[in-house]
């Protein structure tokens, strides 16, 4: 496997290197120091990880290649060097040929490819909280299959296929297709319209076949319920309408049960618009023991938010506020399982003037299973000037009942886009009395002309 994907990525690049437009190198690195003891630190707690590569672009062709390792001590890295270091590497790549004329627009991708949006939402159907001051948004249909990036997982090889309408053919929806080589298949189609009823919006059906399973123990009292590996199908619909005033946006899914029979879910999502006023409001339903594409178990049963938003203006200052209000009903991932309430309260607060923003938000939240309440706090500062934008924030979080952790991150950033960027923080943990600080600072570099560019980022961390 290892020497084929080798072979493959090679030949590509070099194809493409004869006639590339554009050559686009990044690199990534991270390195962790920590020292329990500052005066004696050990050297078997260092790790370090990257991620290097490079992005071709010619005319209707690109193609990526990228590699690197995970977080990695020191004394586990210099074993590996130098016979064992292949075995260690993420390899990701892949090309992309385009075509394109008024009949078709067609995309044809290989390699380790990445998918979301219905493949995603298959995977992980539930929303995720989001800020008191979500912006309106709708899904994306498909299953937008799209070439791995420098900091990209390792993902199994796939072949993908987008073909979408021309200008001769605007009737027609757009159709994507892969095949991955654990012989799981995706499959999503689609079509954009605009109607007398619904000024734009779109229809989308994605699915798969998804190969997994879960292993059998031998402990007496497993936890979960083992059932065998094979692949198993499951089926997206979703709809989105978008109205001058009303965004709404609304899916719902099937899965093949690994005990026989389906599971099912249901969500919906949506903006109402008043001029300064936005009232974003989403719920969420599933069976309680929904088995997702990717084996998990979510345990959610129902989730409801309702989250108003109001601007005020003050001459050019504008005020941004907005309260979240979460419920959800979950349960406990023992085998013998039992059912409790979730809840969340988020308010936020964010002041524009000219160059300056100022943003505040708090969370506070509480689970019934084990009766600890949970809240945070946030500040950020922005500032542009030239030629430099500066954003200073601070936080604070009690993460459970004996552990409180204080964070402040200064970043650094310039206006054209080749320059570097530069952000520097610390995070201080208190817990039982013991008290722990993180230093980290990064930096990322890019430039280049037209032909060759160039994208470096670098971190650094230190624990004691």
């Amino acid at each position: 496997m290892m020497k084929r994907n080798s072979i493959f990525a090679a030949a590509v690049c070099c194809a493409l290197a004869c006639h590339a437009q554009q050559i686009e190198f990044h690199s990534e690195n991270a390195f962790s120091f920590p020292v329990e003891n500052k005066s004696h630190p050990d050297p078997d707690s260092f790790s370090f990880k990257y991620s290097t590569g490079a992005k071709l672009t010619a005319r209707n062709v690109s193609a990526v290649y990228f590699t690197g390792i995970g977080a990695t001590d020191f004394p586990a890295l210099a074993a590996a060097i130098p016979h064992g270091i292949d075995s260690m590497q993420r390899k990701r790549y892949g090309a992309k040929w385009s075509a394109q004329t008024r009949i078709v627009h067609a995309d044809i991708l290989a390699g380790t490819l990445l998918y979301s949006q219905g493949i995603s939402r298959l995977k992980t159907p539930y929303i995720t909280v989001p800020s008191a001051l979500r912006k309106p948004s709708l899904l994306t249909p498909g299953i937008s299959p799209e070439l791995p990036s420098c900091s990209s997982s390792e993902k199994p090889l796939s072949l993908a296929l987008s073909v979408s309408p021309g200008t001769q053919l605007p009737f027609l929806p757009t159709v994507q297709i892969a095949a991955l080589e654990t012989a799981e298949v995706y499959a999503g189609i689609f079509k954009r319209f605009s109607l007398p009823f619904a000024p734009s919006g779109s229809l989308s059906f994605s699915g798969g076949l998804f190969k997994f399973g879960r292993e059998n123990t031998s402990s007496w009292f497993q936890k979960q319920q083992y059932f065998q590996e094979k692949k198993r199908l499951a089926l997206e619909a979703e709809l989105n309408l978008s109205y001058p005033g009303l965004r709404i946006a609304s899916a719902a899914g099937i899965h093949e049960s690994s005990f026989g029979g389906g599971y099912g879910w249901a969500r919906i999502q949506d903006f109402i618009l008043l001029g300064d006023f936005t009232l974003h409001s989403f719920y969420y339903i599933a069976d309680a023991s929904l088995i997702t594409a990717s084996k998990s178990e979510p345990g959610i049963r129902s989730q409801l938010c309702i989250n108003p938003q109001y601007i005020f203006w003050l001459g050019k200052t504008s005020l941004n506020m907005g309260i979240l209000l979460y419920t959800a009903e979950r349960r406990t991932r023992e085998r013998i399982c039992e059912s409790f309430s979730e809840k969340k309260a988020k308010a936020a607060l964010t002041v524009q003037s000219g160059k300056h923003t100022v943003s505040t938000s708090g969370t506070v939240s509480r689970s019934e299973e084990d009766g600890f309440s949970e809240y945070s706090l946030q500040l950020k500062l922005s500032g542009k000037y030239r030629p430099l934008s500066f954003t200073s924030q601070v936080s604070f979080k009690n993460e459970d009942r004996d552990k409180n952790t204080v964070s402040f991150t200064q970043y650094v950033y310039p206006k054209k886009a080749a320059a570097a960027s530069l952000s520097a923080g610390i995070s201080v943990s208190e817990k039982d009395g013991d008290i722990s600080a993180v230093p980290s600072a990064s930096a990322s570099f890019k430039g280049g002309g037209k032909k060759v560019r160039w994208n470096v980022k670098a971190s650094f961390s230190v624990s004691f």
